[in-house]
């Protein structure tokens, strides 16, 4: 209760501490919300080479489609909402979008390996949200980013077909949550946001999870912080730091996951390079390692590296390949290899 009560008194602040104090009046003869379609076409041909799972196949890489609307209330104040869908573009259906939950299997008891759990709960686990913004800031209710992907892992998140986040080690990082209740805000000192997710069955409690984060700018260097923090005992924290300059960027993100009951830490961290040159072709490459911690049993600590070479050929077109590599650090694990070729159009 006293971390809950910290919590909610540190968004009140951060709230009151952005918003001016002011009476808005709305008109009443609002012309009705603007509405805007969009999505994204995007999907390869990946091939596996590893342990009993060798096999080429055709795979979609988080196709969308998106309903946007928005309306100028007056005084400064917008309404807006957006509805997202994942469309299997291989097999021509809607399907929900990760839950966004990363989590330590054990295999036996004796060899940890750190997974990305999927929730194809509904359609709308992806975004689907309504909020107002202006002056104040931001506020918004329902399914989106959190804080902590957005400031933590977005920004080496930077491939389209393998690494990032479609690598098999995987994250210990939140994605898209549920039942938020969220507040943004930017200045000259940069991002904040806080959120609350609130009935995601943690517990009793209306809070079940709070998570907040901040992107802060150093000159050429980006500096993101986040916090996340559910009802349960786990607690996320991370760190991003990016550079970018010319036609490079370099970037680095640490996870540390305290599961709070006792057994152990989870930490990860990846590395980021991209670089941008001749006609509209970029080069993306990483660096990745996981380290789940048990005070009990050895662990592995698997580790990837990821290349992918893109090509725009167009402002919303564009094609890429990859090669990615695991070490299992685990006799009882697998090595795995996956390569591929893809492509992707915006609208």
């Amino acid at each position: 209760m006293k971390n809950i009560l910290v919590k909610t008194s540190l968004a009140l602040a951060i709230a009151a501490a952005s918003a001016p104090v002011a009476t808005v009046s709305f008109a009443e003869g609002a012309e009705a919300p603007g509405v805007t379609v969009s999505g994204r076409f995007r999907g390869g041909l990946v091939c596996s080479d590893g342990g009993d799972n060798d096999a080429c196949n055709l795979q979609n890489r988080s196709s969308r489609f998106r309903i946007a609307a928005s309306q100028d209330l007056g005084n400064g104040v917008t309404a807006f909402g957006k509805y997202e869908f994942q469309v299997e573009l291989d097999e021509g259906r809607l399907r929900g979008g990760l839950k966004g939950v990363s989590t330590i299997v054990s295999d036996g008891g004796t060899i940890n390996e750190l997974t990305t759990t999927t929730g194809l709960e509904d359609n709308t686990r992806r975004l689907s949200y309504v909020g107002l913004k202006g002056g104040f800031g931001e506020f918004s209710i329902g399914s989106r980013w959190t804080p902590f992907y957005l400031a933590v892992t977005s920004p080496i998140d930077a491939t389209n077909l393998l690494g990032g986040t479609w690598q098999p080690v995987g994250y210990i990082s939140p994605f898209r949550r549920g039942d938020q209740i969220m507040y943004k805000h930017s200045g000259d000192y940069g991002n904040v946001a806080v959120s609350m997710a609130a009935d995601e069955d943690v517990d009793n409690d209306f809070a079940d999870v709070w998570s907040l984060a901040g992107t802060f700018g150093l000159g050429p260097v980006s500096i993101g912080l986040g916090l996340d923090d559910t009802n349960d005992g786990n607690s996320l924290t991370g760190l991003n730091a990016t550079w970018g300059g010319g036609n490079h960027s370099v970037g680095f993100s640490w996870f540390n996951n305290d599961r709070g009951d006792g057994t152990g830490d989870d930490q990860a961290w990846t590395a980021q390079w991209v670089w941008s040159f001749g006609n509209r072709m970029s080069l993306v490459s990483q660096y990745g390692v996981s380290m789940p911690e048990d005070n009990v049993t050895v662990v592995a600590e698997p580790s990837y590296f990821a290349f992918e070479f893109g090509q725009k050929l167009s402002n919303h077109t564009r094609w890429f390949a990859g090669i990615e590599s695991t070490d299992a650090d685990s006799n009882a694990i697998d090595d795995r290899t996956r390569y591929g070729i893809g492509m992707r159009m915006d609208f």
